[in-house]
């Protein structure tokens, strides 16, 4: 595993910060020299830090009077995303892992239900007993929505890479959560959008619970 920077480091500590809420939306982020007498860096690797987060939109830097911390659901950009599944679970509330775990079921189910619309049968089913690992998951998804033709699903599906990764890599480890996902992916090339809604939300709830720390699952 890549070794952080320091610079990454302190991008890092202070997005967490942020999404944790111990650093509010709208007022201004400890000033550079303090903050690098803080966390013991330099003020260099301070401002590049804040920068990182400021092209994420999670701060704004305001000539002449600091570091603005943003309400990041009004001011988040796409390079956020990223960085937000990234971070280990435990080390951001639970309402932002939920609400990753069904943004990307409402866009995986949107990908799906084309293929039921459509009746579209793909040119090579990627069978469950191939998805042994968190890639091969990743590969079933991303194939999925190449195969819609709408070009934006496999660069969301990418960006959502090593959030789907991280998420599958626990869904692996879950006998119920293997039993749902088994379900939807033997059985998603159905005509019935109602079938498909009940397997979706049967799979998410799953693995919400794996996810979320459900030890009796």
């Amino acid at each position: 595993m890549k070794k952080e920077s320091a610079e990454e480091y302190v991008a890092n500590y202070l997005t967490g910060e942020i999404l944790n809420g111990h650093l509010k939306p709208h007022t201004y982020l400890t000033p550079e020299r303090a903050l690098a007498k803080a966390l013991n860096y330099s003020r260099p690797v301070i401002h590049r830090a804040i920068m990182r987060l400021e092209n994420q939109g999670l701060v704004t830097i305001i000539p002449r009077q600091g570091v603005l911390i943003n309400a990041y659901q009004d001011e988040g950009k796409l390079a956020l995303i990223e960085h937000i599944i990234d971070h280990d679970r435990k080390h951001i509330d639970n309402q932002l892992n939920q609400s990753m775990l069904w943004f990307i079921h409402d866009n995986l189910k949107s990908i799906l239900k084309r293929h039921v619309v459509s009746q579209e049968v793909p040119y090579e089913v990627i069978t469950f007993s191939k998805m042994d690992s968190p890639e091969r998951v990743f590969e079933w998804i991303k194939r999925t929505a190449i195969e819609t033709q709408n070009v934006i699903y496999p660069m969301l599906i990418n960006e959502f890479k090593i959030g789907i990764l991280n998420v599958s890599e626990y869904l692996l480890t879950s006998q119920p959560a293997i039993d749902a996902l088994n379900q939807v992916v033997i059985e998603h090339y159905i005509n019935d959008d109602k079938a498909l809604s009940s397997k979706m939300n049967l799979l998410f709830e799953t693995i919400e619970a794996v996810w979320m720390g459900d030890t009796t699952m």
